[in-house]
């Protein structure tokens, strides 16, 4: 076992305390003397290579192409030395805060689909800018995937590859295979490592991320023949509690071909299938629950009244986002009737939109406490509980409302909804069948029918309901993006393109449509217009990161076809 050096000097590097062991060398927390403060790296010391003198000139020159490589998810290789007391060269890399992907995520961890289309496109950027710099990692793994200050991802060991391609005969192991096994591609296993085993290896990692453990588990020699023969099980057959979209699925499993020629063209391929698969699972393109304003007449069995008149004043401008002189309408209301159920209930939605959730609760409340049998405020206040995560709760009042009125389309529709949301698609079905069957010319219902059947891979059925959605209701926005991108998934891009268009030029503040079309754009080739719908869909939505990931893609293949065209 090597000795931990902590407290020695590496030339001008202190080091302070060991972080870690792994298979090539120790990971010492540094301080490099040349600054005032100090500053901190991380120091790896590599006692894989033990390095003749005569070996030392060349491995410097296949290091300084590690070292010309920077990228925002890669982590930046400082500076290079070696050790003559020991024979060992070493490699100074910025120090990440945040610990390994591996620490953050222990064996078993299941991520949500969201978070893990992050991971693959911050990685998947990465690796691009590598291969096109003609380098390949070789060794994806959690351990090799840091956090920042931020927990943005950086992508480690790039040095670490480029050695072992050049020195991998003097490891210590005496072996010319390099790479982890769980995550290794079959063409590993022979000593043929290229661009496209990065590929499946990201592939390997997004796959137990989401069902909690990689396709192929067990020893070495039994991972070899995994690898390269059996078929790697779905995540269904993995996790068949576990709801991932068919598509996504498809994608994983072409990016996991034994051979490379069948996986995508590039890693940046596989990133842009895998963000498009994903996107019928992913917020907007959702099923939309209902809020339920009461009629402003609906409590008084008199002919209109002066409340009544300011309930549907405040509606109005409600309706038009005028929350002020709404709240000041349903006020005076209440104060004229302080027994007005439906004063309460439209306050309460006014709160609700402004995200004054407590007061909306409270309103919601009220309304219940004057008439325990309005059906109107248990919907409200269960969509207000979904909206806070109290799920439990929402189905109370959602299945409150359908026992008070067993025709409410609205209650069948938000629990559907919340069904949905909790994976029990069957009944999510049969509550979206029987607000249509109430309700056969609601648009909602259909479209919202059609997300379910999207999520089980019954693209026809939801295809179908999204062309009666539309004809129901043909300025529904949302609609056109879905089905715009159902034409994509089947391969029919004018129809998805003139589809992303109308939901745009009836919703032009739509950042999923821009984020849908400009990724249509860049399937097409076509990136100055994906670059000027991704820019779009960031000022709209700029926290947004898979939409930043995108855009930043997208960037660099522009960078990279200006250079080519300038070069012929």
């Amino acid at each position: 076992m090597f000795p931990d050096l902590s407290g020695q000097h590496l030339d001008h590097y202190h080091l302070l305390r060991l972080l870690g062991t792994g298979s090539v060398g120790q990971v010492y927390l540094a301080e490099d003397q040349r600054h005032s403060p100090p500053l901190q790296v991380a120091l790896k010391l590599l006692f894989a290579f033990q390095l003749a003198p005569d070996d030392l000139s060349a491995f410097l020159n296949e290091v300084r192409a590690s070292l010309r490589l920077r990228h925002p998810h890669i982590v930046p290789l400082l500076d290079l030395g070696f050790d003559p007391q020991r024979f060992l060269p070493f490699l100074v890399m910025a120090f990440a805060p945040g610990g390994s992907l591996r620490q953050r995520l222990p064996r078993g961890s299941r991520l949500p689909l969201g978070t893990v289309l992050d991971y693959v496109a911050q990685l998947s950027s990465a690796l691009q800018y590598a291969h096109d710099a003609g380098v390949i990692h070789r060794d994806l793994k959690p351990d090799n995937v840091l956090l920042d200050a931020q927990d943005c991802l950086l992508l480690g060991d790039f040095g670490i590859a480029q050695l072992t391609s050049t020195f991998g005969t003097s490891l210590r192991s005496n072996s010319s295979i390099q790479g982890t096994p769980i995550y290794m591609a079959p063409e590993q296993f022979q000593g043929q490592p290229r661009r496209a085993s990065d590929q499946y290896s990201l592939a390997v990692m997004a796959y137990e991320w989401l069902c909690g453990s990689p396709p192929f588990l067990g020893t070495f020699m039994e991972l070899v023949g995994q690898h390269l023969h059996t078929p790697p099980p779905t995540l269904h057959e993995r996790a068949p509690e576990l709801e991932i979209p068919p598509a996504v699925e498809q994608v994983l499993m072409r990016a996991l071909a034994k051979r490379p020629a069948e996986r995508f063209p590039s890693v940046q391929d596989f990133a842009a299938a895998f963000q498009q698969a994903a996107a019928l699972s992913l917020p907007p393109e959702d099923p939309t629950t209902i809020v339920c304003p009461p009629d402003s007449t609906s409590t008084q069995a008199q002919p209109p009244s002066p409340v009544a008149d300011l309930l549907g004043q405040g509606q109005a401008y409600l309706g038009q986002q005028r929350f002020n002189e709404a709240l000041t309408c349903f006020n005076e209301a209440i104060r004229l009737d302080p027994t007005s159920v439906a004063a309460y209930i439209n306050r309460g939605i006014l709160y609700q939109q402004q995200g004054q959730l407590k007061l909306a609760l409270s309103d919601f409340n009220q309304a219940i406490r004057l008439d325990p049998a309005s059906v109107v405020a248990y919907i409200n206040r269960g969509v207000l509980y979904q909206q806070q995560g109290q799920l439990k709760l929402a189905l109370s009042d959602f299945n409150q409302a359908i026992r008070l009125d067993p025709a409410s389309v609205a209650a069948y529709i938000n629990r559907g909804v919340l069904y949905q949301q909790q994976g029990q698609l069957e009944l999510a079905l049969a509550d979206f069948n029987q607000a249509i069957h109430l309700a056969p010319s609601f648009a909602l219902a259909y479209y919202n029918r059609s997300t379910l059947y999207a999520r089980q891979g019954r693209f026809d059925l939801a295809l179908a309901d999204l062309n009666e959605a539309l004809r129901l209701q043909p300025a529904f926005a949302a609609a056109y993006n879905n089905r715009g991108l159902l034409y994509q998934q089947r391969g029919q891009f004018d129809s998805a393109l003139a589809d992303l268009n109308e939901a745009l030029r009836l919703q032009p503040t739509f950042a999923a449509a821009y984020t849908n079309r400009g990724l249509l754009y860049r399937q097409r080739g076509q990136l100055e217009l994906a670059l000027a719908d991704l820019e779009k869909a960031q000022r709209l939505q700029p926290t947004n990161r898979v939409i930043a990931e995108i855009l930043r893609e997208v960037r660099q293949a522009l960078k990279r076809a200006e250079a080519r065209s300038v070069g012929k």
